[in-house]
């Protein structure tokens, strides 16, 4: 950081908590590692950068595209959790999705914390209707990802969507829980029989079946 930035970070000391705490939400919007410079820069900006407000408004995307970053090892796992706590919506689908990963698949109360995420992420709508499916709550997680195909504008931007998460989940580290291979069990077959060109392609009607045996397979 320059001398100016340092400079800058003091100045700022003479302004009253509610405009320093403003300055800090509007930073963490844009990403929680604007934040970085601020924490560092005394104790008691680090002890404001924690505050309820600004950690449940901090951008957290990183952390859907690093999937690694959630790791129980991970030198931000402090920060995720203190978000988590604060009621960032990312940070708790994030949070929910190692849970289910690392932990418990099965994990009722990961699940709960994944269902709350739901109207304010579509990364987390899709993993909460796959991983329904996949832990054997087949209609439940169908019309779950039923709902989540409509609020997309395309079917690429719901494969987008799944690579994404799978990405994700593939990166956290999973441990290997063999019994979903037993519990992802599909009512219905898609119609399309995954027929159609070109191979591997997917369809709307083979989307959550491709999916969820995709992330079975993740698990295995």
């Amino acid at each position: 950081m320059c001398e100016n930035e340092t400079v800058t970070f003091h100045k700022m000391s003479y302004l009253p908590i509610p405009i320093v705490t403003d300055i800090f939400w509007r930073l963490g919007e844009q990403g929680f590692r604007f934040l970085g410079p601020l924490i560092v820069d005394g104790l008691a900006y680090k002890k404001l950068d924690f505050t309820g407000e600004v950690l449940a408004n901090v951008d957290m995307d990183e952390f859907i595209f690093n999937g690694t970053l959630a790791n129980v090892e991970s030198s931000y796992r402090v920060f995720l959790l203190k978000c988590v706590k604060e009621g960032n919506m990312i940070a708790r689908y994030v949070e929910s999705l190692r849970i289910l990963t690392q932990d418990d698949p099965s994990s009722e109360e990961a699940f709960h914390m994944l269902s709350l995420c739901v109207e304010h992420s579509l990364f987390a709508h899709f993993a909460y209707g796959i991983l329904l499916i996949c832990c054997g709550c087949f209609r439940k997680g169908m019309d779950i990802t039923e709902r989540f195909l409509s609020l997309v504008p395309d079917l690429e931007t719901a494969v987008m969507v799944g690579n994404v998460v799978a990405k994700q989940v593939s990166s956290m580290e999973i441990l290997g829980y063999r019994f979903l291979a037993t519990s992802c069990k599909f009512d219905i077959w898609p119609p399309c029989y995954q027929q159609h060109p070109p191979a591997g392609s997917i369809c709307k009607h083979c989307f959550a079946y491709s999916f969820a045996t995709r992330f079975c397979m993740l698990y295995w």
